[in-house]
């Protein structure tokens, strides 16, 4: 006597259910702002940020923006890490790698958007937005240069070369080359990696120059 063999059906996979339409909605609104404010940014009319000129370049009211930030601080909060996702500058540089790698591409973006940099490192607002990234950043810088430098750095050395290595690879650093050089971001980017290099080469050098 034969007997059926029972088939097994792969059981469909649920499609993921789309977003509710009011939070699509939200975050188109918050987008919309967001590029309002690079609009402002970039307009090089000027330095700080308004409410009534970011609804202006939004193409919303004010009351809509209020209605998702309150005030200026809690909108520039939101703002930074969309921005330098927006942009494609995600992450800090932690490693002797990035540091070889990461300015040029950096500063290449930062030649793209001149006036949007330009206005975020002059405003105020940009300035505090920018500064509350300051932990993380120096977190990168310092695992970067102890990655340099095969060895722990002491506090007094590592205050000394995270500084002048950030002088270097910044916003600061990039305006500076392309203003008083006349450099472009890659090529920039390429001297700031360099320069951090053998800065971190020459401390390693004098620390054996001194153990002797």
């Amino acid at each position: 006597m034969m007997t059926k063999t029972a088939t097994l059906t792969k059981p469909k996979t649920a499609k993921p259910a789309a977003p509710p339409l009011r939070d699509r909605q939200r975050e188109q609104t918050r987008e919309a702002i967001f590029e309002g404010v690079m609009a402002v940014l970039g307009s090089g009319e000027m330095i700080d940020v308004s409410y009534p000129a970011v609804a202006l370049a939004a193409g919303i009211s004010e009351r809509t923006i209020y209605r998702h930030f309150p005030d200026l601080e809690s909108l520039f909060d939101a703002f930074w890490p969309w921005f330098v996702e927006h942009l494609g500058l995600s992450g800090y540089s932690h490693t002797r790698e990035e540091i070889a790698t990461n300015p040029a591409r950096v500063f290449a973006v930062f030649d793209q958007h001149a006036g949007l940099v330009r206005a975020l490192i002059a405003s105020k607002v940009g300035r505090t937005a920018r500064d509350r990234g300051n932990v993380p950043r120096k977190a990168a810088f310092h695992a970067a240069i102890e990655d340099m430098a095969g060895a722990k750095v002491s506090p007094e050395h590592m205050r000394m070369l995270a500084a002048a290595s950030y002088a270097l690879y910044s916003g600061y650093g990039w305006a500076s080359m392309r203003d008083f050089w006349n450099i472009g971001g890659d090529e920039a980017g390429h001297i700031a990696s360099k320069a951090i290099e053998w800065m971190v080469e020459g401390y390693k050098a004098e620390l054996k120059r001194r153990a002797k």
